[in-house]
């Protein structure tokens, strides 16, 4: 019985950390000049979360070519 529960506990801890998704808002700092910008998405309805986390990461990547820096992850 305890076998059991020790698997079930583990299946739970497995499919809770695949399940995590991408951040829908992340915000960077630019060193130099200390402007602050946030790239960010919001769910309305049934929306792909993966694909507007998808977006919030590219604006981010885009924002860290400019030499922006995440200040939160």
């Amino acid at each position: 019985m305890l076998s059991l529960l020790l698997r079930f506990a583990f299946a739970l801890f497995l499919f809770a950390a695949c399940t995590q998704t991408a951040p829908l808002s992340i915000t960077l700092k630019d060193p130099k000049t200390n402007a602050v910008r946030t790239c960010s998405a919001k769910e309305f309805g049934k929306s792909d979360t993966s694909f507007l986390a998808s977006a919030v990461e590219t604006c981010a990547r885009q924002l860290e070519g400019y030499g922006f820096v995440r200040v939160n992850e």
